[in-house]
């Protein structure tokens, strides 16, 4: 059950808040005020290089393809990989939710 996390689908609206509060964890590790990142143009990349961080998106990306590897070494009768490998018959329906 350690490994549900990594399956998650974040979507884009979710990660762009978790990347938001992400930077701003990095600019108060630094001490640095909106204020004065604005005002001395401090980037958020900037800030990643000095301290030897990457961009969250990196360590989700990273840790779904983790998942993935694991789960593509499940035996085929575990439900993560009867799930990944799943196809559903049929065409799909036209329009949106009913």
């Amino acid at each position: 059950m350690g490994l549900l996390h990594e399956s998650w689908c974040l979507a884009a609206a979710s990660l762009n808040k978790l990347c938001l509060w992400h930077n701003k964890r990095i600019r108060e590790m630094y001490r640095t005020a909106m204020r004065q990142a604005m005002v001395h143009r401090i980037t958020s990349e900037s800030l990643q290089q000095r301290i030897g961080v990457f961009d969250l998106r990196h360590y989700v990306a990273s840790r779904t393809l983790l998942w993935a590897g694991h789960a593509a070494l499940m035996p085929k009768s575990r439900l993560p990989k009867r799930l990944m490998l799943s196809w559903v018959q049929g065409a799909r329906l036209s329009g949106g939710r009913r």
